[in-house]
C-alpha cells in the first residue's frame, strides 16, 4: 500500500490478496464491538533468514467487501528486544513476538467484519529486508549499470557484506522479484508517496558523488558514476553509461576484469540500448 508514513484509511484489498500475506477474518458481526486502546498481537515467528520483517495490520471489513485499514505497524525482527541492540534469529528457530501495533478507537458495526493481515513485506511504502542480518554500511562494491532510470541495472553480482559475497547470503528470486524493480523504482515511488519531485534524492547523490571524486573511494571498494564510456564492457563508445569506478585524487577509473554473467549481459545491454535511443533522439540537436 503506497503512501507516505501509516498509509490511512485505504482499502487493503489489493494488499490482503497477496500470496505472502496471511490473512484473519471474524464472523459477520451481530452487533457492534468496540476496540479502544493500545493494539497488541502476540505471535510466533520463524524464518530461514537471521533477520526478517513482520508488519501487522488492522481493517474493518464493510459489508460491500472493503476493506479499510485502521491501523498498521511494521517490526524488524532483530529489534525485537529493543532499538538499542540487535539480536538475529537462528533460522528455523520459532520466537514469541509481543508485537506493539499502536493505539486505535474504533466501533466495528454490526454486518462488517474485524480482519488481521500479517506479512513479511510492505514495499516500496516499506523497504524490503535483505534478511542477512548485516546493516547497509557493511556493503562494499555494490554496482548500478546503465541509466537513470526504470532500466537501470543494481548488480550485487561482486558486492560484498562484511567480506562475504552477497550472492551467496540472499535468495536469487527476491533479487530478480524485489531488489532489483525497488531499486529500478524507487524515484517514481518516492513521487507517488511525496507528490512531489524526487530531486532531493538526486541533489543528495550529486553531493554524494563529489564528495567521493575529490576524497577518493575507501581501499577495496568502489562506487558508480555515470561517464563517457570507453567501451569497457562493450558499452558503446562515448555513451554516458554508469560504471564501477574507483576515485583518487580527483580522478577516476572503471573497475575492469568483472566477470558478467548472462542474467548481468542482457540487463546492462537493454539499458544502455535505453540510452542509445534517447540519444539518437536529440541527435539533431547535437
Amino acid at each position: 500500500i503506497p503512501g507516505r508514513g501509516f498509509p490511512g484509511a485505504r482499502d487493503a484489498r489489493a494488499f490482503e490478496q497477496q500470496d505472502n500475506v496471511l490473512t484473519f477474518t471474524s464472523e459477520t458481526l451481530k452487533t457492534p464491538v468496540e476496540w479502544t486502546g493500545h493494539v497488541r498481537a502476540n505471535l510466533f515467528v520463524t524464518s530461514t533468514a537471521p533477520d526478517s520483517d513482520f508488519i501487522v495490520r488492522v481493517c474493518d471489513v464493510y459489508p460491500d467487501g472493503r476493506s479499510i485499514l485502521l491501523v498498521d505497524y511494521p517490526w524488524r525482527l532483530r529489534y525485537r528486544e529493543g532499538f538499542r541492540k540487535q539480536v538475529l534469529m537462528k533460522p528455523g528457530k520459532v520466537y514469541p513476538v509481543r508485537f506493539r501495533i499502536g493505539w486505535m478507537s474504533q466501533i466495528f458495526n454490526a454486518g462488517h467484519r474485524i480482519r488481521v493481515t500479517i506479512a513479511s513485506s510492505g514495499a516500496p511504502l516499506y523497504e524490503p529486508n535483505p534478511q542477512t542480518g548485516k546493516p547497509s554500511t557493511t556493503i562494499t562494491r555494490m554496482s548500478i549499470w546503465g541509466n537513470h532510470s526504470a532500466t537501470q541495472y543494481p548488480d550485487i553480482s561482486h558486492a560484498l557484506i562484511s567480506g562475504s559475497p552477497a550472492i551467496e547470503l540472499v535468495d536469487q528470486a527476491w533479487v530478480v522479484d524485489d531488489f532489483i524493480p525497488t531499486v529500478q523504482q524507487r524515484g517514481a515511488a518516492i513521487i507517488k508517496a511525496r507528490g512531489a519531485s524526487s530531486a532531493a534524492s538526486a541533489a543528495s547523490a550529486a553531493v554524494d558523488h563529489v564528495r567521493t571524486w575529490v576524497q577518493g573511494t575507501p581501499e577495496n571498494d568502489w562506487v558508480s558514476m555515470a561517464i563517457p564510456s570507453d567501451g569497457s564492457y562493450g558499452i558503446s563508445d562515448g555513451l554516458i553509461y554508469s560504471y564501477p569506478v574507483i576515485c583518487s585524487g580527483g580522478h577516476y577509473e572503471i573497475v575492469q576484469a568483472l566477470e558478467v554473467d548472462e542474467f548481468s549481459q542482457a540487463r546492462m545491454s537493454e539499458t544502455e540500448q535505453e540510452l542509445l535511443e534517447e540519444r539518437d533522439g536529440v541527435s539533431d540537436l547535437l
